[in-house]
């Protein structure tokens, strides 16, 4: 018998039949989205990776700038503040310097009310300030008008000089001062050259105080003594005879030049005057040739251009055939000017003109070229030519122009 058993629709062996390809592609589809979904997630994580950098430099240029500001904020603030320090110290500095100014001018005047006060008593009417006087220093001189000569008088000048009134006089005014008991002064300095101030006091006119005809006197230390100022004005009288032979030896150079110049202006003068009288002579001279002079003659010779002046090239032309020169095979134009004054000035040979306009039997026409009209300082002015041939055979003429 065969067991029993649950009933099968099939044959014993073969079991349901499943759709391969549908469940692949299920499974696919189920592989294929998850393979998407990580692929996206793997993108985005690369993509948010990359990004990295930028984000990272983006960051440190933001904090570059915002530490830069902090920085040109934190520099702003020092240097205000430096500014601010500096201004105060130098408004501290100023109002100390001015502290302190005050402070000297309140001591210097305590101790000139308490020199007054000493001198009042003593009965000593004029003291100086500082006490100790120096060389090259200023001082101020304090008068008591009360006590002098001069106390009726509205002005009150002093007068003076130092090293025994042989050195750098002065006189000044003196003002009324702050203090009590009507004390007068004025500023004064002391030359370096000083070893002693001699004054008076005056009122501008012919009222003195010149403390009982002794003269006022305050003694000058650490400076030249008596002997060294001696040897001081030594050596000065020397340069200033030295600075004295100096402009004189110039005013002496200067006379020199002046005499120079008037002599040559004076013999230039003479020279023109000389001038001018040997060519009035030489104009008288020239009178007789003048009044022969002609500017061509007829048929014999001519210049061209016959308007010719000083310094101009002219040639002359001669007609061979006019005189005793027609045999000649060679004619020399020998020349000068002023009646022969300078001598034989020109030495041209002539050559044939060859004109064809000319009837050869009456004329056979030579010339010289190149002939250099000398300038001259007469008014009027002669040339003279002579013609000849072979220095045998010559002739004369002569032109003004």
């Amino acid at each position: 018998m065969a067991a029993s058993g649950p009933k099968s629709s099939g044959p014993r062996g073969f079991g349901r039949r499943t759709t391969v390809g549908s469940a692949q592609k299920r499974t696919q589809k189920k592989n294929g989205e998850k393979d998407s979904n990580a692929t996206s997630t793997a993108t985005n994580e690369v993509s948010g990776i990359s990004k990295l950098p930028a984000a990272k430099v983006d960051v440190q240029k933001q904090s570059s700038v915002v530490l830069n500001e902090r920085n040109v904020l934190d520099r702003s603030d020092i240097e205000d503040g430096s500014d601010r320090l500096d201004k105060k110290t130098t408004d501290d500095d100023d109002l100390l310097e001015q502290k302190l100014k005050l402070e000297r001018e309140n001591l210097r005047r305590k101790e000139i009310e308490t020199l007054a006060a000493e001198n009042l008593a003593r009965g000593d009417r004029m003291f100086v300030y500082p006490v100790i006087v120096k060389p090259d220093e200023d001082i101020e001189v304090f008068l008591n008008r009360n006590l002098s000569t001069l106390n009726n008088e509205p002005d009150v000048l002093i007068m003076g000089a130092f090293n025994e009134w042989r050195w750098k006089s002065f006189t000044r005014r003196l003002e009324k001062t702050w203090i009590h008991e009507d004390w007068l002064s004025c500023l004064l300095h002391i030359p370096k050259e000083a070893y002693k101030m001699d004054f008076v006091f005056f009122n501008g006119q012919s009222v003195y105080d010149n403390n009982d005809s002794k003269d006022f006197c305050v003694e000058i230390k650490g400076g030249m003594d008596k002997v060294d100022f001696e040897n001081f004005l030594l050596e000065e009288k020397l340069r200033e005879q030295e600075k004295l032979a100096k402009e004189e030896a110039e005013r002496e150079r200067q006379k020199e030049e002046k005499r120079r110049i008037e002599a040559q202006k004076a013999a230039i003068e003479a020279d023109r005057a000389q001038a001018k009288a040997e060519t009035q002579k030489r104009r008288e001279l020239l009178q007789p040739a003048i009044k022969k002079a002609v500017v061509s003659a007829e048929n014999v010779w001519y210049i061209e251009p016959s308007d010719f002046k000083a310094e101009d090239t002219v040639k002359l032309y001669y007609n061979k055939r006019s005189g005793p020169l027609t045999n000649s095979k060679e004619l020399w134009l020998h020349g000068g000017f002023n009646n022969w004054v300078d001598g034989l000035s020109i030495v041209v040979k002539l050559v044939n003109a060859e004109l064809k306009d000319v009837d050869p039997k009456s004329g056979n026409w030579w010339f010289a070229e190149g002939i250099y009209v000398k300038l001259s300082y007469l008014f009027e002015r002669t040339c003279f030519f002579l013609i000849h041939f072979c220095g045998n055979i010559s002739f004369n003429c002569h032109l003004i122009y």
